[in-house]
């Protein structure tokens, strides 16, 4: 594992608000703590996050959700993506932004404060995670508002 202070150029690509439909698998994972103090994982997609440079990004998550929740109360949370056959562990000052999209989605902004990447010798990471949509339309229309929605407050 090695650190840096701020975000991979890989992850600019990754987390651009560009080209969702090339990215409709991708996933990211935002962990947080919850008032019990376990750790809460949410899974978002390249529709509920966006980096605007190399230290500041925005997220997109449900107003009523407990990520949501957990990340008003503590201030922190941790996103992990794969890029470049690593996983990148990403951890965040946040802050809410008093924002909720048209979509009802409730914006973050992020700080970086640490990136840490993890690798293993023998393996090149192609996802962290994916998924299939049910609706892929409706759901990339919904993400392109998010986006748009998150590019204004950055």
């Amino acid at each position: 594992m090695t650190t840096e202070a701020q975000l991979p150029t890989a992850w600019l690509a990754l987390f651009d608000g560009e080209r969702l439909a090339d990215k409709i698998s991708e996933t990211a994972l935002l962990a947080t703590v919850d008032d019990g103090g376990w750790s809460h994982l949410a899974f978002l997609s390249m529709g509920e996050v966006v980096a605007k440079d190399r230290k500041r990004l925005v997220t997109a998550t449900w107003p009523r959700s407990r990520t949501t929740a957990n990340m008003v109360r503590t201030g922190q949370a941790v996103l992990y993506a794969a890029a470049e056959g690593l996983v990148w562990e990403t951890r965040l000052k946040v802050s809410a932004l008093d924002v909720v999209t048209e979509d009802g989605s409730h914006l973050t902004a992020g700080e970086i404060v640490d990136v840490r990447r993890h690798e293993a010798p023998y393996a090149y990471l192609d996802t962290l995670a994916s998924f299939r949509l049910n609706a892929p339309e409706p759901t990339l229309e919904r993400w392109m508002r998010q986006v748009t929605a998150m590019k204004r407050h950055l």
